[in-house]
């Protein structure tokens, strides 16, 4: 019977998925492959100290099927050259950095602070994946300005994020369901964004 699980140039493979790989005594794998099979063999492994499971790392790994070996010799092969990964929001750069061993990162940043139709014109309607939720909780008010100038003045215990700002977007939800409005340089644009979990007053920022 052929094997279902080895570690080839540094990448563990699990019935044939590039689930994870292996750098400095460590064993960093997608929880979607964790079964006491995986776990099993890792721990079998006389090089590997620790496993680490990580989200995403299958999808990071499956996003460079032309690197044939595990990160840190990516780093070493390409010690001289300039490689460019493009990621579509902090996030994922953050996430493909650490995973490729990057000694540099450079953000985009002009997605943020800019009008509703500007938006529209150079990278579509808002994605909802490139927003996190930087509060959640109950306002006293579903009124959009003085929502606003709420989240100027005093912010609420447990905000996470910068001052409301243009590009941000605000949900309101009730027993019918959730609506976003897009923070425009004037007023606010309601917005379909598709993909997200109803909350109760929220505010969302790149």
């Amino acid at each position: 019977m052929a094997k279902q699980v080895w570690i080839e140039n540094g990448i563990i493979v699990f019935y044939g998925n590039r689930a994870g790989y292996v750098r400095e005594g460590y064993a960093v794998a997608d929880p979607v492959f964790h079964t006491s099979e995986l776990e099993g063999f890792l721990k079998k492994q006389g090089q590997i100290r620790d496993i680490v499971w990580e989200e995403r790392t299958f999808e990071l790994l499956e996003s460079r099927k032309d690197i044939k070996e595990a990160p840190g010799g990516v780093k070493r092969r390409f010690e001289r050259e300039v490689v460019r990964e493009m990621a579509e929001n902090g996030r994922k750069a953050a996430d493909t950095a650490v995973l490729w061993g990057a000694d540099l990162i450079l953000m985009d940043i002009e997605m943020k602070f800019i009008s509703y139709a500007e938006t529209k014109r150079l990278f579509g309607e808002p994605d909802r994946v490139k927003y996190r939720i930087v509060y959640d909780g109950i306002a006293k008010t579903d009124d959009l300005e003085s929502l606003y100038y709420a989240f100027q003045a005093e912010l609420p215990e447990g905000y996470k994020g910068h001052v409301l700002s243009v590009s941000d977007v605000l949900e309101l939800y009730d027993g019918h369901g959730s609506t976003f409005y897009y923070v425009d340089q004037i007023g606010f644009v309601q917005i379909p964004f598709e993909g997200a979990e109803p909350g109760m007053e929220s505010c969302l920022e790149m």
